[in-house]
């Protein structure tokens, strides 16, 4: 759990130290790579934006619940050499509307439509998918309503809580308790105007009662 937490904590103060590195010189680079001014398309009443680069098979990061494109632009260059990259935020995540619908069921379903919908705007065929925590869900399940859509997918760690609480009573009881114990908590810490709490509260029940908020590099915590 260790290794997970400093791995995770390393993943995140990379991707957004190079979001800050490289939005600097971003302009001299390309101008279809442009950090600080997105591009965005309409996905039933929400803009959901995102950057590209490069020219080929299209390759579309999804980031995970902490997080939006922006963890993926250490990656963006690389892979842009043979292939067209695209990273995008998922619905609620910056720079996108933060303003939740009260009366839609919060589900990947909805995550899994918009990235449907968003390679369907964008007039894309087969699609490579690169998805990490709840981005690896999202990209998961959209693959099992359209397969056609897909032609491979690198997925981690997606939360398939499904899975857990199907596979035996251990498996549900430790997801009540998550949610119980982590999500209570971190709802209760957001609704106080506790950002900070909040996330820790979510981090703990992902990484570990022995996660702090204190360990974020100031850069990610911004972020």
């Amino acid at each position: 759990m260790k290794t997970l937490k400093l791995i995770l904590l390393l993943f995140l103060s990379i991707s957004f130290t190079a979001c800050k590195t490289q939005n600097q010189s971003t302009q001299t680079q390309t101008e279809t790579f442009m950090v600080d001014r997105p591009k965005s398309v309409d996905i039933r009443g929400e803009k959901l934006h995102y950057i590209e680069q490069g020219s080929g098979e299209p390759l579309i990061f999804i980031h995970g619940t902490v997080g939006d494109y922006r963890v993926w632009i250490s990656r963006m260059e690389p892979y842009s050499n043979d292939t067209h990259v695209i990273a995008y935020s998922r619905r609620y995540a910056w720079p996108n509307k933060k303003v939740f619908d009260q009366t839609a069921d919060y589900s990947v379903r909805i995550h899994a439509d918009d990235l449907y919908a968003l390679i369907q705007k964008m007039g894309l065929k087969k699609v490579n998918l690169v998805g990490h925590s709840y981005g690896a869900y999202t990209a998961l399940t959209m693959a099992l309503d359209h397969p056609e859509a897909v032609k491979s997918m690198v997925l981690g760690e997606p939360p398939a809580i499904s899975l857990l609480e199907n596979a035996s009573e251990a498996g549900k009881a430790s997801f009540d308790t998550f949610k119980r114990k982590n999500l209570g908590s971190a709802a209760t810490a957001f609704q106080d105007d506790d950002n900070e709490k909040g996330v820790e509260w979510f981090l703990k029940g992902v990484l570990g009662d022995g996660f702090s908020i204190d360990e974020v590099p100031p850069v990610v915590k911004q972020a």
